[in-house]
């Protein structure tokens, strides 16, 4: 053993046990940095004894002044740890507060922009490894490389949106976020997605399943349905926000589902009469083919050629170019297809809410009344609407679209999509 203070740190009485029993079984206790303490003679038991004592001490100490410097740090509302991927702390000692990092923050952010546009968590790893960005927690890239399970562990903290739970779950910092709440919503939905993707076998999940949350605590409020024992006939079906087996929701929040599906109902049909936007993603050209010609030819150079430089740096300079175009996001295309909101939500409401990202906080507010939903989504389709017509957000809401949408149909131009940015332009003018 390394020093007595490593054999125990309670107090003399608890170690003289231990130590007996070992000498006991036929063993030998000795101290690799204090060979002078052997149990065998009276002053090594003496000595031993002492360092035990002054351990035991010591302990008392340090435990004194980590919990006084761990309370200092909570009245100040100071971060205390290692900072979270994407942040660094500035300040002094108890007054340390976390800022965005310069670097890691604007990696966060690309990885959710990845992850929005559909790649894969292996793929996101993939790509990090490929720019040779570095693991967290580590200066030079590493041997094994970014794995999914720490792409995962980044994408769904709560750091990205300024908040940092404690042990029990309660929020203990808050912080400048590095994307908006309905962003982390919609990115949470679309990984909770893809993880179902694995082929087992799941229940149905209700129709705000992954993107209706918890008034209280902010988590996922969970699809139950319980059929009632006394009468099986009678099926109840609801939110319930439960937690994590290893750290189980303490509020109690759950609701019926009938008032929640009504709210949601409510929300989107409040703009029912709106155009139907679809979104289509175009990725990125692949250019691997591309880059194994070039590499190819630069492994083939003839270093008799005069022009063996220029040719070298010419090659050099593709190579890069086409690394960099391999990174950028695909071409994003936004058309109304004739059809209205109302239409493509009656057909299949959990998609409509899923691709839109609209999420719901909700709440129980008392046994018989109806629980408070908030809807968040509406602004970023006012926006998605605005983008595929030339319109202002306020020419969007402003516009009646069931008339421009009914005369498009009446003249066989129902997704021309220069005719309907042209009438709707005029009607927004009037």
């Amino acid at each position: 053993m390394w020093k007595v203070d490593r054999f125990d740190r309670q107090n003399l009485l608890h170690a003289i046990p231990m130590a007996n029993m070992v000498l006991d079984a036929g063993g030998r206790i000795e101290f690799s940095t204090q060979r002078r303490i052997d149990l065998s003679d009276s002053y090594g038991r003496k000595e031993f004894a002492n360092r035990i004592e002054d351990a035991y001490e010591e302990s008392k100490i340090k435990s004194d002044r980590i919990r006084i410097s761990k309370d200092t740090i909570r009245r100040n509302k100071a971060f205390d740890g290692r900072p979270p991927y994407g942040y660094q702390t500035v300040g002094e000692k108890y007054n340390k507060q976390l800022v965005h990092d310069p670097i890691t923050s604007a990696i966060v952010r690309k990885m959710v922009e990845w992850c929005l546009d559909g790649d894969t968590l292996a793929g996101i790893a993939k790509r990090l490894d490929d720019l040779s960005i570095p693991v967290p927690n580590k200066r030079k890239p590493s041997v094994n490389g970014w794995a999914p399970k720490t792409v995962k562990d980044i994408l769904t903290s709560e750091t990205l949106i300024g908040k940092r739970h404690g042990a029990k779950g309660k929020i203990i910092n808050t912080f400048d976020p590095l994307i908006e709440l309905d962003t982390w919503h919609k990115l949470q939905t679309l990984i909770k997605m893809n993880e179902r993707k694995r082929g087992s076998v799941v229940k149905a999940p209700g129709t705000l399943s992954d993107i209706s949350f918890c008034g209280t605590c902010g988590r996922i409020m969970h699809y139950r349905s319980i059929p009632d024992k006394k009468n099986p006939a009678y099926v109840w079906t609801g939110y319930r926000c439960d937690g994590t087996s290893k750290d189980p929701s303490k509020c109690k929040n759950m609701v019926s589902a009938a008032p929640v599906y009504e709210a949601a109902d409510e929300a989107v049909m409040a703009i029912g009469h709106w155009p139907n936007v679809v979104t289509e993603w175009k990725a990125a050209l692949d250019v691997t083919a591309e880059l194994d010609r070039i590499e190819a030819e630069l492994r083939g150079l003839d270093y008799d050629e005069l022009d063996w430089r220029e040719t070298q740096d010419r090659l050099i300079a593709e190579r890069d170019e086409l690394k960099q175009s391999e990174v950028k996001a695909g071409e994003l295309r936004l058309y109304l297809d004739g059809r209205t909101v109302a239409d493509v939500y009656r057909a299949d409401k959990r998609a409509w809410l899923l691709e839109h990202g609209w999420t719901f906080t909700v709440q129980a507010t008392g046994r018989g009344q109806r629980p408070a939903v908030m809807v968040h989504g509406r602004e970023s389709l006012t926006e998605t609407i605005a983008k595929a017509t030339g319109l202002t957000a306020d020419q969007v809401m402003a516009v009646q679209w069931i008339p421009i949408l009914a005369a498009l149909q009446e003249r066989g131009l129902p997704t021309d999509q220069a005719e309907i940015r042209r009438i709707a332009q005029q009607a927004a003018s009037k």
